[in-house]
């Protein structure tokens, strides 16, 4: 049986630490855990949805033809090789 002050203890934690906790056990404290990709994912999409003249507001006849390794597939590794992302962690060039 849990104490009181133990059960306190954990409803007080502050979500930061338990982000950084996480991301220690998961992500061997070099990536994201899945909540804090989670936070990430839906701030960029609450981001895109909230601006008015994004894409997804304005009525338009545009269709996107970004570039893929396999036609008619856009995954994030070809998002990462049109923006010639440089990995943080190792200092590597995307794709």
């Amino acid at each position: 049986m849990r104490s009181p002050g133990r059960t306190a203890s954990i409803r007080a934690t502050p979500l930061r630490y338990y982000i950084l906790k996480e991301a220690e056990q998961k992500g061997e404290g070099l990536r994201l855990g899945p909540v804090r990709a989670t936070i990430v994912a839906e701030m960029f999409v609450g981001l895109v949805v909230g601006d008015k003249t994004s894409c997804l507001s304005t009525p338009t006849s545009w269709t996107p033809a970004p570039p893929a390794k396999v036609p008619g597939t856009f995954t994030m590794s070809d998002l990462l090789r049109f923006v010639g992302d440089i990995s943080p962690i190792d200092g590597i060039a995307g794709g």
